[in-house]
């Protein structure tokens, strides 16, 4: 019985067509695929291939430099270990009177410890209280920069509106004094020269505070506190706990 010649399918421009003699001695047929060369595959496109080829290394490089911009910061960090700045208040005065609303004005002492680094506020919230209300007043102060080892003074200043005659009326001891306290919240950056060396949330409180109370004038002769009040801190506070 003759053997059946093996063959592929295919046409003959895409096969090549070989014999050759097995072991029997009987000629076998078959079909060879040609070689897969450059002729015979689509290349991508040009443009799409250097898009893909920026994109790949643009993030690469990206992800490098937020790397190494990272490493650089933890390291003078550790380095330097820079401090918080304290602060403190340095004066107070009370200004109450019949025809305008009552203003609370106090003057903060901010002092960069650091010997290396200088330090970058941001906006600062301050909260003015007392012991029986909380919070009875807020106002911003503006950032500000300090260089190493520089104590600057900031005036922030309270408008207590109406409410300004009801609570110092109601928190004014026998003595002729009223105790208040004051929070600041501000976030403060690090930098050594052109370097951030990290940056630190600030939470200062300070308490307790007094300022003591002149001579009323009250012009209605009655005894609602309706009359011209002014009260001052005689002495700085403490430096604020943070």
């Amino acid at each position: 019985m003759p053997m059946a010649l093996p063959y592929k399918t295919g046409s003959p421009s895409s096969h090549s067509l070989h014999r050759v003699t097995s072991s029997a001695g009987y000629p076998v047929l078959f079909y060879s695929n040609p070689p897969i060369t450059a002729a015979n595959t689509v290349p991508d496109s040009p443009s799409s291939a250097a898009i893909t080829v920026f994109l790949c290394r643009l993030f690469t490089a990206a992800a490098i430099s937020i790397l190494v911009c990272s490493l650089v910061a933890l390291i003078l960090f550790l380095i330097l270990h820079p401090k918080l700045p304290t602060l403190r208040v340095d004066s107070a005065v009370l200004m109450e009177s019949n025809s305008s609303p009552t203003q609370f004005s106090l003057t903060f002492l901010f002092v960069n410890p650091n010997t290396k680094v200088s330090v970058s506020y941001s906006v600062i919230d301050a909260f003015l209280r007392n012991s029986s209300d909380g919070d009875v007043a807020m106002t911003s102060l503006p950032p500000f920069s300090q260089s190493r080892r520089e104590w600057t003074r900031v005036t922030a200043q309270f408008d207590l509106g109406q409410d300004g005659t009801f609570v110092i009326n109601n928190n004014v001891s026998n003595n002729g004094s009223l105790e208040f306290g004051i929070k600041l919240i501000t976030s403060v950056k690090f930098n050594y020269g052109v370097f951030r060396a990290g940056h630190r949330e600030l939470k200062a409180a300070c308490y307790p505070l007094k300022v003591v109370f002149g001579a009323r004038n009250n012009n209605n002769n009655n005894n609602n506190g309706t009359g011209n009040v002014t009260a001052v801190m005689h002495d700085p506070s403490d430096w604020c706990s943070v």
